[in-house]
């Protein structure tokens, strides 16, 4: 690496920082980036503090990755993203954090290259929640997206219930209603674990902002009654993502 270079690592997926980053800006805008000999973790709260977004990608996912020093910068997702929204899976990419700007360089017809600011960071890592769950499931994130979708104009809220060996994922007014009723004998939901009769409700607006954002493949989804809703979402190019949204107390 040169001089005055800390952070420097090249991929043939570029997709893979665009992805990750749209992920974050669902829950804020500004965000803290860690740098370690692992990989990149993001841990970000919205302003509220209502949802919660911890994303790793590991040095696996990246054809080299090198370090001088554990770096903790922030910077703002919407720099970023301005950018890569016109981006080709087959660009080699090669992303370096100098000074104050972190700088990409990507080779695939036109040579293209820009930087973004970063800001010095002297936030503390924030916790993650501490609650035991006792429903958990995994299904695919588009059905999800489905209530979401539906329930816009409905109501504020989404509700979660586990009844008998089912989950029912539903929005309700006194004039309508849209909902799923998933079940492993349907092919719906696999590695359930499941309490009957746990209910929680969660804030559709965050929710609609959250699931469009993730990759619409399979997902690990637990909550448990007045406590958060968990969604864990493994990255196409390496990764993982997990959400967290804070209950809705009527």
């Amino acid at each position: 690496m040169s001089v005055g270079v800390s952070v420097e690592f090249e991929l043939s997926n570029l997709g893979l920082i665009r992805d990750s980053f749209k992920m974050v800006s669902a829950i804020a805008d500004e965000a803290p980036l860690k740098f370690t000999n692992q990989g990149i973790y993001a841990r970000v709260l919205d302003l509220s503090e209502v949802s919660m977004i911890d994303l790793f990608i590991p040095k696996e996912s990246f054809d080299s990755y090198s370090l001088k020093e554990e770096t903790l910068v922030s910077l703002r997702t919407s720099d970023l993203l301005k950018f890569l929204k016109g981006i080709k899976g087959g660009e080699k990419s090669k992303i370096w954090l100098e000074k104050n700007k972190l700088n990409f360089h990507m080779m695939g017809g036109v040579t293209r290259f820009f930087s973004v600011p970063i800001f010095q960071s002297d936030t503390k890592e924030l916790p993650l929640p501490r609650v035991e769950l006792e429903n958990s499931f995994i299904t695919n994130m588009s059905v999800i997206k489905s209530v979401v979708d539906n329930g816009k104009g409905i109501s504020d809220s989404v509700e979660f219930l586990t009844r008998s060996s089912k989950v029912i994922i539903s929005v309700e007014s006194e004039l309508s209603s849209y909902g799923v009723e998933l079940s492993s004998d349907d092919n719906t939901i696999s590695d359930q674990k499941l309490k009957d009769g746990s209910v929680a409700k969660y804030d559709l607006n965050r929710l609609s902002a959250i699931i469009p954002s993730a990759p619409q493949t399979q997902a690990k989804i637990s909550f448990d009654t007045a406590k958060p809703l968990k969604i864990e979402v493994e990255l196409p190019g390496g990764g993982k993502a997990t959400f967290f949204l804070a209950p809705r107390v009527e």
